[in-house]
């Protein structure tokens, strides 16, 4: 379980976020409140992890 609120992400961070295994939740503030650009959105977006979420909460 992932809860992003009031962090900052990064780049980076969010790459790695996009390549686990094992994430089930996430819980975040909506995608602008980040700074992980075009690329970061991209990869999370795109990666079969995220697809697998049972829960996807934005607020």
């Amino acid at each position: 379980h992932l809860n992003l609120a009031r962090n900052i992400l990064r780049v980076d961070a969010a790459l790695a976020l996009a390549n686990t295994k094992t994430l089930l939740n996430i819980e975040t503030l909506l995608m602008f409140d980040t700074f992980i650009g075009d690329k970061g959105v991209e990869a999370l977006l795109k990666s079969e992890s995220l697809s697998k979420l049972k829960t996807l909460r934005l607020t």
